[in-house]
């Protein structure tokens, strides 16, 4: 393609591929195998327990817990450690090992998923069951289960490669929303039927759009200016704990009628209490075990130019800059997390929310951002994919690295990591320069990941 014509053409394509991966999971999960084999073999086949088997009963589960896994073995193995800051091949192979524990858990979860479904007749013996037509299909049902979370990978890759933003985080969207929808499509029955006081539903619209306001507000960098002092590019991300701590705080919120004495009306104050120091806690964990200032300063040391032997200057100046910035920051994330978790106690009980809407709320505006940042990039240029980082904190240091050479750049997909850093390794961190800068933008990058050289050829996204 001619990178001098404006490329208008490529962004509705991507967003075409990036909107059919969102949907695909969210029309499937109406798809249940009783219905699909039913429809295939008639009366041929019989399902004990038919509710809640539908296609993509496992989702994207097991690759989920392979990359995090693989991620933590790495961590552990000095050795292995520079795998995860090298090129592309090697990254590559990373993910490959993921993939390889993914399906290992996929069919285990398949299996075990199958076997619990046939409970009444492996394990009910002696209780006089009813005379059914039909058999229980095990091995198509366990085949079935243990591919589609194969399939939910690929619609991923193709995001990743022919779509804008995160492949998993379209995806995991996309399995999301069917849950909220069944639970918002109570709002359309009577009021005397569905127990919801009227007087609920009005203010509770009202906090969602003020979470979204406020979350988009913290996510795009406008925070950051209040507490970074022109040094935005070192100032951490908001939320510097990432989502962790809403989703503990929440859970904890779900689970509150397991726990005594908060299962009562009259101890929702010492419950929000509770959730609050569990948020603040896990946020201050987490932003100095992300953001140390440390290791923020040992990433931009290492994107310094060497032939300037300035490396320690700036390691310490940017170490002081981070160590100044990060109570800010952190005070920030708690007040993230405060908007994010504390709605949870308006939202009323029978409207049965899936537990973690609003955390899963917060990534959808990540992602929508990152989408919207990546298509504003690729409407006038073609970008390739040139190296793939393994920590938000490359990010401002690589690019400030490729800024001084001369090489434009973009990296997608930075917000929705953000969201997750450690845990998150399955929603890449692709550097994109224009195609004739390649080489030397993993030049440049291969210094700052320990020196690795540019491993592959030019290949256009």
């Amino acid at each position: 393609m001619d990178d001098r014509k404006p490329l208008l053409s490529q962004v509705p394509f991507r967003l075409g591929v990036t909107l059919v991966a969102f949907l695909v999971p969210v029309l499937g999960h109406g798809v249940t195998l009783p219905d699909l084999f039913h429809s295939l073999w008639g009366n041929a086949v019989h399902f004990p327990e038919p509710d809640g088997l539908n296609l993509f009963k496992l989702g994207l589960v097991p690759f989920l817990c392979s990359f995090v896994v693989v991620e933590l073995i790495i961590a552990m193995v000095p050795s292995w450690r520079i795998l995860r800051r090298s090129g592309p091949v090697e990254r590559g192979g990373l993910r490959t090992l993921a993939l390889i524990f993914g399906g290992l858990f996929a069919v285990i979860a398949a299996l075990g998923v199958t076997l619990l479904k046939t409970s009444p007749f492996l394990w009910s013996k002696e209780v006089d069951l009813p005379l059914v037509d039909g058999h229980y299909p095990f091995d198509e049902v366990w085949f079935v289960l243990a591919v589609a979370p194969f399939f939910l990978h690929a619609l991923t890759v193709a995001v990743d490669r022919y779509g804008l933003g995160s492949g998993y985080a379209a995806v995991l969207l996309g399995l999301t929303v069917p849950e909220v929808a069944e639970a918002l499509m109570r709002w359309r029955q009577p009021w005397a039927h569905t127990g919801i006081p009227l007087g609920t539903v009005v203010p509770l619209v009202l906090v969602l759009g003020a979470i979204l306001l406020c979350v988009s507000w913290m996510m795009t960098g406008a925070a950051r200016e209040l507490y970074s002092h022109a040094d935005a590019p070192v100032a951490p991300r908001i939320p510097t704990g990432g989502l962790i701590p809403a989703y503990l705080a929440t859970g904890f919120i779900g689970f509150r009628s397991l726990l005594l004495p908060f299962g009562r009306s009259e101890y929702l104050w010492l419950e929000a209490l509770c959730a609050v120091a569990l948020l603040a806690v896990a946020t201050g964990g987490l932003s100095a075990c992300f953001y140390w200032p440390g290791s923020v300063g040992s990433r931009w040391a290492a994107y310094a130019d060497p032939s300037a032997g300035c490396a320690s200057q700036v390691r310490t100046r940017m170490t002081a800059r981070a160590k100044a910035m990060l109570p800010s920051a952190t005070t920030w994330s708690v007040l993230f997390g405060l908007v994010v978790v504390l709605p949870t106690l308006l939202i009323p009980r029978e409207l049965d929310l899936p537990l973690m809407t609003l955390p899963c709320l917060v990534l959808a505006v990540a992602w929508v951002l990152d989408v919207w940042h990546e298509a504003r990039a690729r409407r006038h240029h073609t970008w390739t994919p040139t190296w793939s980082l393994h920590s938000v904190l490359d990010v401002e240091p690589a690019l400030g690295a490729l800024t001084a050479a001369d090489i434009p750049a973009v990296v997608r997909g930075a917000r929705v990591r953000s969201l997750f850093h450690i845990f998150g390794p399955f929603h890449r961190l692709d550097v994109l320069v224009l195609p004739g800068h390649v080489e030397a933008a993993r030049r440049v990058l291969g210094m700052g990941n320990g020196g690795w050289p540019p491993p592959v050829t030019d290949t256009v996204a």
